[in-house]
């Protein structure tokens, strides 16, 4: 059975849809069509808009670059926030994630952002 969650919690899935262009967001899911049907995997979701506000920061200022690595992620397109949960689940049903995703619990990278 497919099935996702916020990686933080429903409280953070809130925060996310009503500020998504502030915020992007760890979900896990399980995707019985992926490679790895029995295992959790975590992406990155964020909106175009949240993007291109962390593309803004890349410049050269002073001395020295500044710049934006940015994990494997999911960039959905900027939609009502009551279409957004749809988007997540219609995007991660599709599958074909899995080789940008991790499996949960493979690293200690902090969730949310």
């Amino acid at each position: 059975m497919f099935e996702w969650r916020f990686a933080d919690g429903p409280e953070a899935g809130r925060v996310w849809t009503s500020r998504p262009s502030d915020h992007a967001i760890y979900v896990d899911y399980r995707n019985p069509a992926g490679t790895q049907p029995d295992q959790w995997m975590r992406l990155l979701v964020g909106t175009r808009s949240w993007v291109l506000k962390q593309l803004e920061g890349v410049r050269y200022e002073t001395k020295e670059p500044l710049s934006l690595a940015l994990p494997r992620m999911l960039v959905i397109p900027d939609v009502d926030p009551s279409q957004l949960l749809d988007s997540v689940e219609t995007i991660l049903r599709r599958g074909g994630l899995d080789h940008f995703s991790n499996p949960v619990g493979a690293h200690s990278a902090p969730t949310g952002i």
